[in-house]
C-alpha cells in the first residue's frame, strides 16, 4: 500500500484545480507572514486570478516563477507549458503544509495574543495601583501638612492668649482701686480656660479680653490724670496757703518787733498767762524801758546781756525758742517767766532794780 509523504506533490484533476489554487492562496498568506518574507502571490505560484479565468497567460506566469511551499520547496512548472498553450483545465501541483504544523502556528499566535493581552491587563493594573498609591501618598502628605498647620496655628493662638491674660491681670491689679474692672475680670476668667477651648473660641475671647483690658486701662489712666490734677491743685493751694501764712507771720513778726508791738504782746501774755493787771504792766513797762528801751536788738557790750529783758547771757532765751535773737515775742515770753520765778511780780522786780540798778 502506497503512502504519500507531506512534501510530495499530488496530482489533482482538472475539476479540483481551481479549488486548489484558491486554497493555496490562503496557505500562502499565512506562510508568508510566518517567514517574514516580502513576497507576492505571483512569486509563490498563488496567483489564482489567471487560473480562475482559465487564461493561458496566467498559467504561464505561474509556471515561469514557480510556487513556494511552507518548507521552502519550490515547485516549478515546465516553461514550455506556456509555449504549448496548455488548456485552462491543466493539472496544477500544489504542496500543502502538514495540518499539525498549521495547528501549531495557530496555537503560537493564540499564546502570543494571550501574553500581550495579559501584559496589557497587568500593566494597567500596575498603573492603576501606582495611581492609587500616589493619591494615597498625596492625601497622607496633605493630612500631615494640615496637622502641622493646625499645630502651629493653635500654638500661636495659645501664646497670644497667654500674653493677653498676663497684660489683663496686671491691668486688673493696678486699676481695681480706681475704676470698675468687673467686665475685664469676667473676660479673664473665661479666657483662663483656653486649654479646653477650640482655637476659634480662644481667638474670640482673646479679642474680647484685649478690648476690655484697653477700656479699663484707659479709664484708669483718666482716673490717674484727674487725681494728678487734683493733687496738683491741692499742692498749689497748700503752697499758696503756706506762703500766705509765712507772709502773715513775717508781717506779725515785724509788727511784734516794734516797741508798740512788743508792749502789746507783753500786755496780752501778762494778763492771759499770769493774771497781772494794768498796775503790774505799768511796772513792767518802766523796768524794760530802763533795761533795753523795748528793743529786741538791744545788747550790753560790757556784760553780754541781750534782748528786751537783757538776759545774761542772751542764749538763756533759747529755752523758749531758737529764734530768740530775732523775735521779740520769744524774748518777752522768757522775761515774764524769769520775773515770776525770781520776784513774783513786775512791780517787785522794778523796786529791786531801782535800789541796786539791776534785777
Amino acid at each position: 500500500m502506497h503512502r504519500e509523504t507531506p512534501n510530495q506533490p499530488e496530482r489533482r484533476s482538472t475539476a479540483q484545480d481551481d479549488t486548489t489554487a484558491k486554497h493555496s492562496s490562503r496557505i500562502h498568506d499565512g506562510t508568508a507572514a510566518e517567514l517574514g518574507k516580502d513576497t507576492t502571490p505571483a512569486e509563490h505560484g498563488t496567483d489564482t486570478a489567471p487560473a480562475e479565468r482559465g487564461t493561458t497567460a496566467g498559467r504561464a506566469t505561474t509556471a515561469k516563477h514557480g510556487s513556494s511551499t511552507l518548507d521552502g520547496t519550490v515547485t516549478t512548472r515546465d516553461t514550455d507549458t506556456a509555449q504549448r498553450n496548455v488548456p485552462a483545465t491543466a493539472t496544477r501541483r500544489t504542496i500543502h503544509p502538514p495540518r499539525s504544523r498549521r495547528r501549531f502556528f495557530g496555537q503560537k499566535m493564540l499564546i502570543a495574543s494571550a501574553i500581550i493581552a495579559t501584559g496589557l491587563v497587568v500593566g494597567t493594573g500596575f498603573a492603576v495601583q501606582a495611581s492609587v498609591s500616589s493619591a494615597a501618598q498625596a492625601a497622607a502628605t496633605q493630612r500631615t501638612q494640615q496637622a502641622l498647620t493646625d499645630t502651629v496655628t493653635k500654638s500661636a493662638v495659645v501664646a497670644n492668649a497667654q500674653n493677653t491674660l498676663s497684660r489683663a491681670e496686671r491691668v486688673v491689679r493696678s486699676a481695681q482701686a480706681k475704676v470698675d474692672t468687673t467686665n475685664l475680670s469676667t473676660s479673664v476668667a473665661s479666657l483662663g480656660d483656653y486649654g479646653r477651648l477650640d482655637p476659634q473660641t480662644v481667638k474670640n475671647l482673646t479679642v474680647q479680653t484685649e478690648f476690655e483690658s484697653q477700656n479699663v486701662q484707659a479709664a484708669a489712666d483718666e482716673a490717674d490724670r484727674v487725681a494728678a490734677e487734683a493733687a496738683a491743685a491741692a499742692a498749689a493751694k497748700a503752697a499758696a496757703d503756706a506762703a500766705a501764712a509765712a507772709q502773715a507771720a513775717a508781717e506779725a513778726l515785724a509788727a511784734g518787733n516794734t516797741v508798740d508791738g512788743a508792749k502789746s504782746t507783753a500786755a496780752n501774755l501778762a494778763s492771759s498767762q499770769y493774771g497781772w493787771g494794768s498796775d503790774q504792766f505799768s511796772c513792767l513797762v518802766s523796768l524794760w524801758q530802763k533795761e533795753s528801751g523795748w528793743s529786741y536788738e538791744a545788747s550790753n557790750s560790757d556784760s553780754g546781756a541781750a534782748g528786751i529783758p537783757q538776759a545774761l547771757p542772751g542764749s538763756k532765751m533759747s529755752s523758749i525758742a531758737s529764734d530768740w535773737e530775732t523775735n521779740a515775742t520769744t524774748q518777752i515770753t522768757w522775761g515774764l517767766k524769769y520775773i515770776a520765778s525770781s520776784y513774783g511780780t513786775p512791780c517787785s522786780a522794778w523796786s529791786h532794780s531801782q535800789s541796786v540798778n539791776w534785777y
